[in-house]
């Protein structure tokens, strides 16, 4: 059994050193029954800087995707924000056509959720699939919603 473990550990290892995909691995040594031991690897390893700029900006702001999903007649759409900035949320048609703007304002940092009701348009909108769209800066996150009638 510590044999396998020993080979499991060298194969993250060489993957890592070897610049393959980045990997997220936490553990004890099998060298040691000791839990006190250090960990092999406890931190995030990435195979390039680009990765972990990409996974700042992820964290910096974040668009989570709408719950329910499917949703009749609302939903509920919550963003996140690492500090205090000017955010436009708009909903889209399959067309690329606006059909509304959820948000267009500075908005504080933190965790944020806003109610999409589709019934508070005229006749309502029909079923089908939308998108959410949220920008802010130079960012841009898109998340598929869909309305079931």
């Amino acid at each position: 059994m510590k044999f396998i473990k020993h080979i499991i550990i060298f194969f993250f290892l060489t993957n890592y050193f070897y610049g393959q995909m980045p990997i997220l691995i936490s553990g004890y040594s099998s060298f040691s029954t000791d839990k006190s031991s250090i960990p092999f690897i406890s931190y995030k390893l990435t195979s390039s800087n680009l990765i972990e700029d990409k996974i700042t900006q992820i964290k910096k702001y974040q668009l989570h995707q709408n719950y329910p999903n499917p949703f009749n007649p609302s939903t509920t759409i919550k963003y996140s924000l690492s500090e205090q900035i000017f955010v436009t949320i708009k909903v889209y048609d399959l067309l690329g056509k606006e059909i509304s703007t959820l948000v267009n304002q500075i908005m504080t940092s933190g965790t944020h959720e806003i109610i999409f009701d589709s019934n508070a348009f005229d006749g309502g909108l029909p079923g089908g699939m939308y998108f959410v769209k949220m920008t802010v800066g130079s960012f841009t996150e898109v998340r598929k919603i869909i309305l079931l009638k």
